[in-house]
């Protein structure tokens, strides 16, 4: 599972960019098969690489069918996620809480 998240803010600019196909097709090839995005308070905009599933939340990459997408403005359980994630992707500031919060 991979985990990107911008916190309670919006940076939009970060999840466009996990959201590229590049991002995607890089996730997928290192097996990679479930990605939570949690977008704050800004909805990302899809590209037409991204196909709607059942849940309204949830997508597949059409380049790689066995990578499923969740959107969320917001994930409570964010820090569990992120411990259990093979790859998490944030800015710069939520890293350096995760890094505090290891060692405390």
């Amino acid at each position: 599972m991979a985990v990107a998240t911008v916190g309670s803010t919006s940076f939009s600019l970060l999840i466009e960019a996990v959201l590229s196909p590049a991002s995607l097709h890089a996730l997928a090839a290192h097996g990679i098969t479930s990605l939570l995005v949690q977008h704050g308070t800004v909805p990302p905009r899809l590209g037409p690489w991204l196909r709607p599933l059942k849940l309204s939340s949830q997508y597949t990459f059409i380049d790689a069918p066995s990578l499923t997408v969740t959107l969320q403005p917001f994930v409570a359980e964010i820090d569990e996620l992120l411990g259990r994630a093979r790859i998490a992707i944030t800015h710069a500031g939520l890293l350096l809480y995760i890094f505090t919060a290891s060692f405390v």
